[in-house]
């Protein structure tokens, strides 16, 4: 039982990480459109539901904003 629990949330691990991923992209994309950054113009560009997707896409984002 507890290797399926590992292998769980190693799964979830990975599948977060994608997202964050994908955040950092969206970012990229966002900045090369020359279009200004606001708070809801952001969020409407996030589409995940959950808690755990949508920080880590955000944290994506706010980290390839970072480095721009």
């Amino acid at each position: 039982m507890a290797a399926t629990n590992d292998a769980t949330q190693h799964n979830e691990d990975f599948h977060l990480s994608r997202v964050q991923a994908e955040g950092w992209t969206a970012a990229h994309k966002f900045m090369n459109g020359g279009v200004a950054c606001n708070g809801a113009k952001v969020s409407s560009l996030n589409p995940y539901k959950t808690d755990a997707e949508r920080l880590r896409w955000f944290a994506g984002f706010n980290s390839a904003l970072g480095r721009l």
